[in-house]
């Protein structure tokens, strides 16, 4: 089973059990601008998500040796192992999140089962969604370009020692988003 579809899958039902009645005023605004408008490369419909970051750029945000990623539906997973051949966390990048699920997320109106931050400087919009568990894996980025949502996701097994910190985590799926945004 993939980390990073259960890892999303958990914050998306958890976003999802959230209230989806907005407090943010500028709500309206937003589902209002976006109509059908979409970036010049968006990665939408049957894209291959993989060929919006390279393997040498997600190897230098997590800081270890290239590997392929592998397409995988509206998703490319790049799984990095131990020594052993034990897997120690994966890298996601989701596309094809349309605009109206993307406001549900980081604009749900009632986050008490999920924690989210702002992240300024990535595409047109962009949180963090976290659960609160003490774990690699606990945060996504969401972020928007165009009309279309798309995430990064650093996720580790639970309950092992993560390979790097939570903060570490956050800042390389920034990179990552930094990077794929260049090509969205």
């Amino acid at each position: 089973m993939r980390i990073t579809g259960c890892a999303a899958a958990v914050l998306f039902m958890v976003a999802c059990s959230s209230s989806n009645s907005s407090s943010n005023g500028d709500a309206a605004n937003r589902t209002g601008s976006c109509g059908t408008a979409v970036s010049a490369n968006a990665c939408i419909d049957g894209c291959n998500p993989c060929t919006r970051l390279s393997d040498s750029q997600v190897a230098a945000a997590v800081g270890q040796s290239a590997v392929q990623g592998q397409w995988d539906g509206d998703a490319c997973l790049w799984d990095f192992y131990d020594a052993q051949n034990n897997l120690l966390f994966e890298v996601g990048l989701h596309v094809n999140t349309d605009f109206r699920t993307f406001e549900d997320l980081c604009y749900p109106g009632s986050t008490a089962d999920i924690t989210l931050t702002p992240v300024s400087g990535v595409g047109d919009d962009a949180c963090y969604m976290g659960t609160g568990v003490a774990a690699l894996g606990s945060f996504d980025l969401e972020f928007l370009k165009g009309c279309w949502g798309y995430s990064v996701t650093i996720a580790g097994l639970p309950g092992h020692v993560p390979p790097f910190s939570d903060a570490a985590a956050q800042a390389a799926e920034k990179a990552l988003a930094l990077d794929a945004v260049a090509n969205l």
